[in-house]
């Protein structure tokens, strides 16, 4: 993708605090032309389902969108481009058995499935 196509093809953002694409596109081409044209998608899955149906384009986890690479359904704006974005497990401050349980499945889950 061209970088003044970027002022005109629509992209996919979570939300308006979402500056994720921002720094996607900082990354890739330095300096790219704000406002561009931008849906709001505040769902994970949703937002991998726009961008299949071709309402836009926008950065996504690999491990939601590896089987659509693979299909052809979407592409690479720049193939091998990664950009690390820290996770965060927010819970409320309730010490009980169950609440440490859970948290420490859903931290052994990400070590297992996320990329380092």
């Amino acid at each position: 993708m061209k970088e003044s196509a970027l002022t005109q093809a629509p992209a996919l953002t979570f939300n308006r605090d979402d500056r994720l694409h921002d720094r996607a596109l900082d990354a890739l081409f330095k300096k790219v032309p704000r406002p561009y044209p931008t849906h709001y998608v505040p769902s994970s899955e949703r937002f991998v389902d726009f961008a299949v149906a071709g309402y836009g384009y926008g950065p996504a986890p690999l491990i939601q969108i590896e089987r659509h690479l693979q299909s052809g359904a979407l592409v690479e704006v720049r193939p091998r481009f990664r950009l690390q974005v820290e996770l965060y497990w927010h819970h409320w401050r309730i010490h009980s058995r169950s609440l440490a349980a859970l948290t420490e499945a859903v931290v052994n889950g990400a070590r297992r499935a996320l990329r380092q």
